[in-house]
């Protein structure tokens, strides 16, 4: 190098301490830390891993043990290195990694005491550790080369596998945080609390690899007995016969290939108390309601509709909460979709934005008839066209609630009561119904209480849902002078009569 080209620029070293602390606010959850954790267990072809949560104050510590291919020494040095690889660089296919800063930066999120230990097939075992006050203290990347002497028992897992590697995390300092340290009951219930919590997570972000009778990983918590692993949330319920599935669609791009694949979810009405219960996934419907974008089949982002929409950016509403749309990605597309370095946030590019919006509005369109026409929900739609007492209508920009007078049972009145005088009051009561329908209270209602919304005759008995039947039937037979034929297929397309089709049928045989 000439004189002229070193006085050209200066070298600027970062401070060792500075850095190291400002890895530490990238902005991880134990949740998503100890995702990226096994992300590189799976990118090491690991079959299982183990994950310790031990409590005992400052004492406590997180180990996350796979059985992969593990490293060598000098393989390992370089995975501790901030920055270990190009984020350019083509990566395998099955690579869960980008950046090379995961195993560090969401470690140092958690705790200040890092420590690897790993060993390859027939190979010495190595081991590396990061202390965070060490390098503060030192203002130097003095990377160790044995752990804290505490430690040691807390390795001792690595040594039953052929391979495989341990991550320890000790002086959980920011999972903790600062004054929950002391021992006592409380903070043990805030440590524990935050042990479920993450548990449901990788339930969610990792379904994929634990689903099935032969998963691709298994995942055991606190444990290694079949109690303790962790079961797989399935986002979509493709099992259940009434989820609504659409085909997959292929959208091709230069740089890889986006699927995406519809879902539209089974009404309430359809589900037990304990699969509602489950397929409303953490932090119920609403949250879960939208896109769901996969990359090599680990989740990253879990419901959102993305800041797309038509006219106005669509919102996670009540009425949409059964919509979810799959996304499935490779790591070739990580810089088109922006895949952050926690791999928790993601964006549609340019190119594929106009195609998921259309599907989107397909989508919740779908779901919202199923949330609000409770008949019609399910793949397999009926042959004829279900019908309301209610109908919608937009007048002058706002929207009306109207009684349709062309209803079997209004028309029937209407001759019963025949004489103006009475006819006048009884559209005046219709009148008076339709401009005082409780829109503000059933909106609260709904949203408060959504899974608490009756079906039409929900607590009546049988005899009185037979009875009514009974009566509609007479009528349209008596009254509106529909033959046998006829009469049923009316009362099979009133919205208010889907949960009595049993009895309609008996009437439809006894008439035969």
């Amino acid at each position: 190098m000439t004189v002229d080209e070193i006085k050209a620029f200066d070298i600027v070293q970062p401070s060792a301490r500075a850095m190291i602390e400002s890895l530490r606010a990238i902005g991880y959850s134990p949740a998503t830390a100890i995702a990226d954790i096994i992300d590189n267990s799976i990118s090491a072809k690991a079959k299982n891993i183990w994950l310790t949560f031990y409590w005992s104050g400052s004492n406590s510590y997180i180990s996350i043990l796979d059985d992969g291919t593990g490293m060598d020494e000098d393989t390992l040095i370089e995975a501790m290195r901030p920055g270990s690889k190009n984020p350019l660089e083509e990566r395998s296919s099955n690579d869960l990694g980008r950046f090379g800063m995961g195993l560090k930066t969401a470690s140092f999120s958690q705790c200040k005491r890092l420590t690897v230990r790993t060993k390859i097939v027939n190979g010495s075992i190595a081991t590396r550790s990061w202390d965070i006050d060490h390098v503060i203290k030192t203002n130097q990347w003095q990377l160790l080369k044995t752990p804290n002497k505490n430690s040691e028992e807390r390795l001792l897992g690595l040594n039953t596998l052929m391979s495989g590697t341990m991550v320890l995390w000790e002086n959980l300092d920011r999972l903790l945080g600062f004054d929950s340290v002391v021992i006592s009951d409380h903070n043990q219930s805030a440590f524990y609390a935050i042990v479920t919590k993450i548990r449901i997570y990788l339930e969610m972000v990792f379904h994929d690899y634990l689903e099935g009778i032969n998963p691709l990983l298994k995942i055991y918590f606190n444990g290694n007995n079949i109690e303790n692993l962790i079961q797989p949330w399935d986002p979509f319920y493709e099992t259940h016969p009434a989820t609504t599935i659409y085909p997959p669609e292929e959208v091709h791009h230069k740089h890889g290939v986006t699927v995406i694949k519809g879902y539209v979810l089974p009404h309430k009405d359809k589900m037990t108390t304990e699969e509602l219960r489950r397929i409303s996934g953490p932090d119920g419907w609403n949250a879960r309601q939208g896109f769901y974008i996969y990359r090599n089949r680990r989740l990253l982002v879990a419901g959102g509709w993305l800041g797309l929409g038509i006219g106005k950016t669509w919102n996670q509403e009540e009425q949409y909460k059964l919509a979810r749309i799959r996304i499935d990605i490779t790591n070739s597309l990580d810089f088109d979709w922006l895949i952050d370095i926690k791999k928790s946030t993601a964006k549609p590019p340019y190119w594929i934005k106009d195609r998921l919006t259309t599907l989107g509005e397909k989508i919740r369109k779908e779901a919202r008839d199923v949330f609000v026409f409770r008949g019609k929900y399910g793949p397999r739609k009926p042959s004829y066209e279900i019908k309301r007492i209610w109908n919608t209508t937009n007048h002058n920009a706002t929207i009306h609630y109207k009684i349709d007078r062309k209803h079997f049972l209004i028309q029937a009145i209407e001759q019963i009561l025949s004489t103006k005088p009475n006819l006048a009051l009884f559209y005046a009561l219709l009148r008076t119904l339709e401009e005082t329908v409780p829109v503000a209270q059933i909106w609260l209602d709904t949203a408060e209480n959504a899974d608490q919304q009756a079906r039409p005759f929900e607590n009546s008995n049988d005899l009185e849902k037979k009875r009514l039947v009974s009566l509609s039937y007479s009528i349209l037979r008596n009254s509106g002078g529909f033959n046998h034929q006829s009469a049923c297929q009316i009362l099979r397309e009133c919205e208010e009569y889907q949960d009595c089709l049993s009895y309609i049928d008996e009437i439809s045989k006894e008439g035969n």
